[in-house]
């Protein structure tokens, strides 16, 4: 399992290889913020969009 970051935060924000945006709210609770299915969760790689609800540059971890 490839991870974007030393570990993900429950209500960070990040989008997907697909370009869809999704909020992380555990491990294998993911939640896509275009109301469509989310299936399997989102595609990898994934870019860091949120953190704490502030934006992230994408070097911030």
């Amino acid at each position: 399992m490839m991870r974007p970051y030393a570990a993900l935060r429950p209500g960070d924000e990040v989008a997907d290889a697909a370009g869809r945006a999704w909020l992380f709210e555990g491990p294998w609770d993911w939640t896509a913020f275009d109301g469509a299915p989310s299936g399997a969760g989102p595609e990898w790689p994934l870019a860091l969009l949120t953190r704490a609800g502030a934006p992230c540059s994408g070097l911030d971890a």
